[in-house]
C-alpha cells in the first residue's frame, strides 16, 4: 500500500510539474505567434494592394510589416517584403528608393546565403543602372547606346519573371524609337506595354502608353479619330493618377492633334495650359514643344485669314523658343525652330534673315544626320524659290521628295507636291504643274476621307484649300491660252469639286448619323461604351467652379463620341462624294427660265460661272480683295437697322455693276429663277439687296427674280434628289415658337453647384447674353397655324416649346418645321451655335439645342424655318461657306432652310413670316412665296432691307409644297 501511495505521490508530482511547465510555454508563444501574424498579415494586404495596382496603400503595408522584422525571424517573408516595396516603390516611380530597398534586400540575401534571393536584388539594381543610363544616354542622343541599355534591362526582367521592372523599361525604350522617327518600333513596344500594364493593373502606366498610342495615331496614321479616342482615355486616367508632367504631355499631344484640325484657337488653349505645368516643372525641352507650337497655331491661323497680326506674335514665340534652345543647346530643338521662324520670316517679306534661318537648319541637320528635319528644310527652301529661282526650288523639293523615302515618319509628302507644281506654274509647265497638283490633292483626300465628321472635315482642310486654288488658278491660265469647250468643261468641273466637298461628304452618307449622345449604352459596342463613361465621368469630375477649359475638354470628348459613332454606324463603306457633272446639271436641275450663278473668289482673280439648260459661259470678275472690300461696308448697313440719310442705295448699284451686271447681260429674257453658289464673304450678301435701274427707277434684285442658295451644284443636286426618297408626310408644320426665357434667370438663381453641362448656358449669361422676350413670335405662330387645318398642324408655344421637346418628337413626319425664338452664334466654334428654346433642368435639358445636337435629329422635312437670329450665321470657310445652323440642319434631313444673316426685328419677322406661309399655301413655289412676302414689305413701313433681306433661303427652294389654289 505504502509503494502504491509513494507511486501515485511520484505520478500527482510530474503531472504538476508538467502543468506548470504549460503554463509557461502557453505564456510565452502568443508573444512570438502574436508578431509573425501581425507581420504576415500586412505582408497579405501589401500583395493583395500591390496586384490591384493600389501602390500606395500597398506601400503603406510593407512599410508596417518591415517595421515588425526585428520581431520576427521569417527570413523569407522579410525578403519577399523588400522585394515587393522596391517593386511597389519602382511603380510609383521613386527609383532611388527602390534601389535602396534592393540593396538592403541583397545584403540581408548574402547574410543569411539566400542565392534565390540574392540573384533577383543583383538583378533588380543592374536593371536600376540600366534603366537611369540609358535614359542619360538617349538625352545625349546616343540612341544606340540608349536602346542597347534598355533592352538588357528588358531582358533581365523577364529573366527574373518581373513584368513590373520591365514595364517602365519598355515605354522608355520606345521613346527612343520615337526620337529616331522608328514609329512602328515606337507603337509595337507601347501596345506591348499596354496589354503588361491593364494585367497588372497598373493605371498609371496604362494611361502613359495610352497616350503615346494616341500621339502615333496622329503622327504616323493621320487617323484623327482614333488618336482623340485613345487620348482621350489616357487624360482621364493621367488626371487621377499621373504626375504633373503626365497631364501636360497629354495636353499636348490633344493639342496636336487639334491643330492638324486647323481649329488653332482652340489647339492654343491646349499648349497655354501645358506650358504653365511646364514652365513649373522646369521642363525646357517640353516648354520649348509648348512655345513653338503655339507659334505654328499663329502661323498658320494668319495665313489663312490673310492677316500678319498673328504672324508676328507667332514670331516672338519662335524667337523665345530658340532662345532657349540655343541656352539649354538641344540642336534638334534648334533645327525645328528655325525652319518654323524661316517660315514667318518669309511671310513678312523679311527675305535674308528667313534664308539666313533656315541655311542654319540645314546645316545643323546634316550635322546631326536628321534625316526628317532635313526633309522639311528642303521643302521650306523650295517654297522660297518657286517664284524667284523656280529650278532652283526644284532641286531642294526633288531632295526632299528622294529623302522621304527614306523616312517613312514624313507624312506630309502633299506639301513637297505643292511646291513642286507652283515651281512648275512658274516655268509656264502647266501640264506638269497640273499633275504635281493633282498628286498632292490626291494625298489630301486620303487624309480627309479617314475623318467621318463633317465638322472635322472642314477645319482638316482650312489650310489646304491654297493647293486647291493653285488647280484651278494653273486650268484658268490653260483655258485662256487654248480657248477650247473641252479646257472650259475640264476648268467647271475643276471648280465644282472644290465646292464644299465636306458638306457633300455628309450628304452622300446620311446613315453615318446615328441616335443623340443621350442613348443608353445597351446597343453601344465596348469601346463606345468606354467612351461614353469617360464623357459621364468628366462631368462628374468638374462638379464647382468650371471654366471655359472645362467646357472645351467636355466638347471635344462629346464630338469625338459621336464622331466615333457616325463612323461605327453603317455596315457598308461611305460612299464617296457624287460630282454632278455639266451634262447632268443641264438636263436634271435646269429648264427655260431656271440659271446657275456660280461664284469663285482668288487673289489672282475670281470667276463668275452661268450654266443654263443649253450653254454655259465663265466670266472674269475682279480680285477677291476688291470684292470683298466692296461688299463688306453693303452688309454691315444693310444688317443694322436704319440710318436716316444712309439708303445704301449708290454702294447696292456698285456691287451690282461689279459682280452682277456682267453676267446679267448674259440672261435669257425668260429667265425668272436663279439658283446662286456664293463664295467667300459672297456668302454673307443678300444679292436681292442689289440694285440696278430700270428704266427711270432703281429696283432689286428680288423685284426681278426668285433667288436660292446652295453650297454647291452638286450639293443641290442631291437635296432635290431627296424629293424622290421622301415618304408622305403625316402632318404639313410644325411650329415652336415663344419659348418661357425668364427660366433661365430663375435657374441661374437658384443653382448654386454648376455642373459642366450647365457651364455653356451660365457662362452665356454672365457674358451678357440678351435673352429676351419676341412677343411677336406668338403672334407669328398663331398666323401661320391659322393657315393649316387643326389635324395637320403640330403647335409648341411657350413653356412646350422646349428643347426636351424637339429631341423626343417624330419630327421626319413633318412637312415643314417652323422655329420663332432667339439663336445664338458662337463664330469661334460653330458646334456651340443653338436655337434657344425653353429650359427644362429637370430633364437635364439647358434650353440651348446646339448644333452638334442637331446633327443627331432625324427629319425628312421639304422646308425648315429658322425665325431665329443669324441662324444662317457662321465663321466663312473658303469654298465651303459659312458653317451655319441650316448646314446643320441639311445635313439632318431637310431640303430647303429659310434662315437669317443677321439679327431680326421680331415685328418684322411675324409680318414677313405671315406674307410668306400665305403665298406658300396658295400654291406658290418656296422661293416665288419668299419673293412675294418681300416685294410686300417693299410697300410697307418695313422697305429697307434691314427687315427682309436677311431672311435668305437655301437648298431645294424652286419645289411646290402645296396645291395651287
Amino acid at each position: 500500500m505504502a509503494r502504491k501511495r509513494d507511486f501515485i505521490s511520484l505520478i500527482f508530482v510530474l503531472s504538476f510539474g508538467l502543468f506548470l511547465f504549460s503554463v509557461e510555454l502557453n505564456q510565452a508563444l502568443p508573444l512570438i505567434n502574436r508578431n509573425e501574424e501581425e507581420f504576415i498579415h500586412y505582408l497579405q494586404l501589401a500583395q493583395r494592394n500591390r496586384s490591384q495596382g493600389n501602390y500606395e496603400e500597398a506601400l503603406l503595408y510593407f512599410n508596417q510589416a518591415l517595421d515588425l522584422t526585428r520581431k520576427v525571424k521569417l527570413k523569407d517573408e522579410i525578403l519577399e517584403a523588400l522585394e515587393g516595396k522596391g517593386i511597389v516603390l519602382w511603380n510609383l516611380g521613386r527609383m532611388e528608393e527602390a534601389a535602396d530597398c534592393f540593396r538592403q534586400g541583397l545584403q540581408l540575401a548574402r547574410d543569411w546565403d539566400f542565392r534565390l534571393a540574392v540573384s533577383f536584388f543583383q538583378t533588380g539594381l543592374e536593371i536600376y543602372h540600366l534603366y537611369q543610363e540609358g535614359k542619360s544616354r538617349r538625352q545625349k542622343m546616343d540612341y544606340a547606346g540608349s536602346l542597347a541599355r534598355f533592352e538588357r534591362a528588358i531582358f533581365l526582367a523577364r529573366k527574373i519573371r518581373c513584368p513590373e521592372l520591365e514595364l517602365k523599361c519598355l515605354r522608355q525604350a520606345s521613346l527612343v524609337f520615337y526620337d529616331q522617327n522608328e514609329l512602328e518600333k515606337y507603337r509595337a513596344f507601347n501596345e506591348k506595354g499596354l496589354r503588361m500594364a491593364r494585367l497588372l493593373s497598373h493605371s498609371l502606366e496604362e494611361g502613359r502608353f495610352l497616350n503615346n498610342i494616341g500621339l502615333y495615331y496622329y503622327l504616323e496614321k493621320r487617323d484623327l479619330l482614333a488618336s482623340f479616342n485613345i487620348l482621350n482615355k489616357a487624360s482621364l486616367l493621367l488626371e487621377a493618377e499621373g504626375t504633373k508632367e503626365d497631364v501636360a504631355d497629354n495636353l499636348y499631344n490633344l493639342g496636336l492633334a487639334i491643330s492638324f484640325l486647323g481649329f488653332y484657337d482652340r489647339a492654343i488653349k491646349y499648349f497655354r495650359r501645358a506650358m504653365e505645368i511646364d514652365k513649373e516643372l522646369g521642363k525646357m525641352e517640353a516648354y520649348i514643344f509648348d512655345l513653338n507650337n503655339i507659334g505654328l497655331c499663329l502661323l498658320n491661323k494668319g495665313r489663312i485669314n490673310y492677316d500678319l497680326t498673328p504672324v508676328k506674335e507667332a514670331i516672338t514665340y519662335f524667337r523665345e523658343a530658340l532662345h532657349l534652345s540655343e541656352e539649354n543647346k538641344l540642336i534638334k530643338r534648334k533645327i525645328m525652330v528655325l525652319n518654323n521662324l524661316a517660315n514667318a520670316l518669309f511671310l513678312l517679306g523679311e527675305r535674308d534673315e528667313a534664308l539666313s534661318c533656315v541655311t542654319t537648319g540645314l546645316e545643323l541637320s546634316k550635322e546631326t544626320n536628321d534625316i526628317y528635319q532635313l526633309i522639311v528644310i528642303h521643302d521650306t527652301l523650295g517654297s522660297f524659290y518657286t517664284q524667284s529661282d523656280p529650278k532652283k526650288a526644284l532641286r531642294h523639293l526633288f531632295q526632299a521628295l528622294h529623302l522621304s523615302l527614306k523616312s517613312p515618319a514624313y507624312k506630309d509628302e502633299w506639301t513637297l507636291y505643292y511646291n513642286i507644281g507652283r515651281s512648275y506654274e512658274s516655268l509656264r509647265s502647266y501640264d506638269l504643274a497640273v499633275e504635281f497638283y493633282n498628286k498632292s490633292i490626291e494625298l489630301i483626300e486620303i487624309l480627309r476621307r479617314k475623318i467621318n465628321y463633317d465638322f472635322y472635315q472642314v477645319g482638316f482642310l482650312r489650310n489646304k484649300q491654297e493647293v486647291f486654288d493653285a488647280l484651278i488658278r494653273v486650268k484658268k491660265k490653260i483655258y485662256d491660252e487654248q480657248n477650247s469647250l473641252a479646257r472650259k468643261e475640264d476648268l467647271f468641273n475643276c471648280l465644282e469639286r472644290t465646292k464644299a466637298k465636306s458638306f457633300l461628304y455628309n450628304l452622300n452618307n446620311p446613315d453615318l448619323k446615328s441616335g443623340t449622345l443621350a442613348d443608353g449604352t445597351e446597343n453601344k459596342s465596348m469601346e463606345l461604351q468606354e467612351i461614353y463613361s469617360l464623357s459621364s465621368r468628366i462631368e462628374s469630375l468638374k462638379k464647382q467652379g468650371g471654366t471655359q477649359f472645362d467646357l472645351l475638354r467636355r466638347e471635344d470628348l462629346s464630338l469625338t463620341l459621336a464622331a466615333e459613332r457616325r463612323r461605327e454606324a453603317p455596315e457598308e463603306k461611305p460612299i464617296e462624294e457624287k460630282w454632278s457633272r455639266l451634262e447632268e446639271i443641264q438636263a436634271k436641275l435646269l429648264n427655260e427660265d431656271t440659271a446657275i450663278l456660280e461664284y469663285y473668289l482668288a487673289d489672282w482673280g475670281s470667276l463668275a460661272i452661268i450654266v443654263t439648260k443649253n450653254d454655259f459661259q465663265i466670266i472674269d470678275l475682279p480680285s477677291r480683295k476688291k470684292i470683298e472690300d466692296s461688299v463688306t461696308g453693303y452688309v454691315k448697313l444693310i444688317s443694322n437697322p436704319p440710318i436716316k440719310n444712309l439708303s445704301g442705295e449708290e454702294t447696292a448699284k456698285r456691287i451690282y455693276r461689279e459682280i452682277f451686271k456682267p453676267v446679267e447681260e448674259r440672261f435669257s429674257p425668260a429667265l425668272k429663277n436663279l439658283i446662286i453658289i456664293p463664295d467667300g464673304l459672297l456668302s454673307c450678301l443678300p444679292f436681292e439687296a442689289l440694285m440696278r435701274d430700270h428704266g427711270n427707277k432703281a429696283e432689286y434684285l428680288v423685284e426681278r427674280y426668285n433667288i436660292v442658295y446652295a453650297p454647291s451644284i452638286s450639293a443641290l443636286n442631291i437635296l432635290m434628289e431627296r424629293q424622290k426618297q421622301s415618304e408622305k408626310e403625316d402632318k404639313d408644320i410644325l411650329a415652336i415658337g415663344s419659348p418661357q426665357y425668364e427660366l433661365f434667370f430663375k435657374e441661374k438663381k437658384k443653382q448654386k453647384n454648376i455642373e459642366v453641362k450647365r457651364v455653356f448656358p451660365n457662362m452665356i449669361l454672365q457674358n451678357n447674353l440678351q435673352i429676351s422676350s419676341l412677343p411677336y413670335t406668338k403672334k407669328e405662330i398663331k398666323t401661320i397655324a391659322s393657315l393649316f387645318p387643326q389635324e395637320k398642324r403640330d403647335i409648341y408655344l411657350g413653356e412646350k416649346a422646349s428643347e426636351g421637346a424637339v429631341k423626343n418628337l417624330p419630327l421626319d413626319k413633318y412637312k415643314i418645321i417652323h422655329f420663332a425664338c432667339h439663336g445664338y452664334l458662337d463664330e469661334g466654334f460653330p458646334f456651340r451655335s443653338a436655337l434657344i428654346l425653353t429650359p427644362e433642368p429637370e430633364r437635364g435639358e439647358d434650353g440651348f439645342l446646339q448644333a452638334h445636337e442637331i446633327s443627331e435629329l432625324k427629319l425628312r422635312a421639304r422646308l425648315v424655318v429658322l425665325s431665329a437670329c443669324q441662324s444662317a450665321r457662321g465663321p466663312l470657310e473658303k469654298t465651303e461657306g459659312i458653317l451655319s445652323l441650316n448646314r446643320v440642319f441639311f445635313t439632318s434631313g431637310a431640303r430647303a432652310v429659310i434662315s437669317s444673316l443677321w439679327k431680326v426685328n421680331d415685328r418684322a419677322s411675324s409680318d414677313l413670316m405671315g406674307y410668306f406661309y400665305r403665298q406658300l399655301k396658295q400654291g406658290a413655289s418656296i422661293a416665288g412665296a419668299l419673293r412675294a412676302a418681300k416685294r410686300k414689305m417693299l410697300t410697307s413701313r418695313f422697305k429697307h432691307p434691314f427687315y427682309w433681306a436677311g431672311n435668305v433661303l437655301s437648298g431645294d427652294g424652286l419645289s411646290v409644297l402645296f396645291d395651287r389654289k
